[in-house]
């Protein structure tokens, strides 16, 4: 029933595609995590992106910490969209990878 339905996934993709990127990438040491806002398609992590932003961390945060700057990300990207609707539709990307 809706136009759009969006998503908000923790990596760059293309590449990071699957569950819990967030987590992943800080266990793998990773400080400057991508947040990407893509459409939800029936397959997962595959829809046009949007919109990207970095967050950055120091690597002592706690969960709730990266909870919360993964929130703040997520409500950035949804109301990018809405300012930006519609042009931000135009000027979507597909994803490609190898």
């Amino acid at each position: 029933m809706f136009r759009h339905n969006l998503v908000v996934h923790e990596s760059d993709l293309p590449r990071g595609k699957g569950w819990s990127p967030l987590t992943w990438q800080i266990l793998e040491g990773y400080n400057r995590i991508p947040v990407t806002l893509i459409e939800a398609e029936e397959k997962v992590d595959s829809g046009v992106i949007y919109a990207k932003e970095l967050l950055d961390f120091q690597g002592h945060e706690l969960v709730d910490e990266l909870s919360t700057e993964q929130a703040k990300a997520t409500l950035r990207l949804c109301e990018k969209f809405v300012h930006e609707y519609p042009g931000i539709v135009d000027s979507a990307t597909e994803q490609t990878s190898d």
